[in-house]
C-alpha cells in the first residue's frame, strides 16, 4: 500500500487511486461486451486465446470482441496487456494455420486457388497457362 499525501500536507494511509481501481474487482463492461465478462473472469488469457483461435479457424466466434474486452480488463489491472497482445497474435496465427491445413487436407490443392499453377481456380485466368 502506498502512502498518499492529502492536500493539507498530512499523510493518509489509503491505497493509491490506481491500486483502489484494481482492488475494486473486475471492470463493468458495456452491454455489448458484458456477455464476455464471465469468460474473462474465470478463464482470463485462455478465453482470449480460445476465442481468437476459433474465429481465425473460420468458426463464428467473438474474437475481436474478446480482444477489446481483454484490453479493458488489462487497463483495470486484471490481465497483463503484453500477454493479451502476445496471446492474440499467437492465437490468430494458430487459427489461420489450422484453417489452411484443414482446407488443403479436405479439399486438396484445388481449394487454394492459384497456389499450384497459374490459372487454377480463376476462370478468367484459364488462358494463362505455362508450358
Amino acid at each position: 500500500m502506498r502512502v498518499v499525501v492529502d492536500t493539507d500536507g498530512t499523510a493518509a494511509d489509503r491505497p493509491s487511486p490506481r491500486l483502489a481501481e484494481v482492488m475494486a474487482g473486475p471492470p463493468e463492461l458495456p452491454a455489448v461486451l458484458g456477455n464476455l465478462a464471465p469468460l474473462l473472469d474465470h478463464y482470463g488469457h485462455l478465453a482470449i486465446a480460445g476465442l481468437i483461435t476459433l474465429e481465425d479457424s473460420a468458426v463464428p466466434a467473438p474474437g475481436e470482441t474478446v480482444l477489446i474486452a481483454g484490453a479493458v480488463y488489462a487497463r483495470a489491472g486484471h490481465l497483463n496487456i503484453v500477454a493479451v497482445v502476445a496471446i492474440a497474435v499467437a492465437a490468430a496465427v494458430l487459427g489461420e494455420t489450422s484453417a489452411m491445413r484443414s482446407a488443403t487436407s479436405v479439399g486438396g490443392r484445388s481449394c487454394c486457388w492459384g497456389v499450384d499453377r497459374p490459372g487454377a481456380g480463376y476462370p478468367e485466368d484459364s488462358h494463362r497457362t505455362t508450358h
